[in-house]
């Protein structure tokens, strides 16, 4: 499984909505400037993620984006889900796959708990866990 820039964006622009959470609404350019996506590419993603009903936003003056809920409500697989196309590790796994060595293959089964293993990180890690990571990383001491 590989995260694409999508996802990749997406999950620092919602780190981002998640650390201001109390504070109110962030634009999407100073996101865009904060984290070094382009402001177009990062506001096709806020769309996606406004769809999937993660983010709330506002036009005019105080606008900007803001989560839905707390962050510690919302999980890195919500944020994933409508920006990723497939979580599967291999095709033979995915719901409906109709392989013709299913049943017979003993790597199907470990591909499945491979898979298993990243929905549940996914579904343990929410926002809020991200944002004091950050949080952790930005105040360690820099290396010698």
């Amino acid at each position: 499984m590989r995260i694409s820039t999508k996802g990749r964006y997406g999950t620092r622009a919602m780190i981002v909505l998640a650390g201001a959470y109390e504070q109110g609404r962030v634009s999407a350019r100073q996101i865009a400037r904060e984290q070094g996506i382009p402001l177009k590419y990062l506001e096709g993603l806020l769309c996606s993620l406004r769809a999937a009903r993660l983010v709330q936003s506002r036009r005019g003056k105080g606008g900007g984006y803001r989560l839905t809920r707390p962050p510690a409500e919302i999980n890195l697989s919500e944020v994933l889900a409508p920006l990723e196309d497939a979580f599967d590790i291999v095709h033979c796994t995915e719901e409906g796959d109709r392989c013709r060595r299913s049943g017979r293959c003993c790597t199907q089964e470990v591909w499945r708990e491979i898979k298993q293993s990243i929905d549940c990180i996914l579904c343990r890690t929410s926002l809020a866990d991200l944002v004091r990571r950050q949080e952790e990383l930005e105040e360690a001491p820099v290396g010698d």
